[in-house]
C-alpha cells in the first residue's frame, strides 16, 4: 500500500522481478486489501474524501 498524505493506493509487488503493479490508482483512499481464496484477485475498500490516518508500521 502506498500512502501519500491525503490518499493511498494498493500495489502488488513481484518479488522476483521487483515490479510493482498498482491496482486502479487514483487520488482516493484505498484500504484493507485482501486476496481472494484462490489467489487470483485482490479486493479492497475505496473511500473517497476520507482523511488519511496512518496505520502502525508493520509487515503485511
Amino acid at each position: 500500500m502506498s500512502e501519500r498524505d491525503d490518499h493511498a493506493f494498493i500495489g502488488v509487488h513481484d518479488t522476483e522481478t521487483g515490479e510493482v503493479v498498482y491496482l486502479a490508482p487514483g487520488v482516493d483512499r484505498d484500504d484493507a486489501p485482501a486476496w481472494s481464496p484462490d489467489g487470483r484477485r485482490v479486493a479492497f475498500i475505496r473511500r473517497p474524501g476520507v482523511p488519511f490516518d496512518p496505520p502502525e508500521p508493520g509487515r503485511w
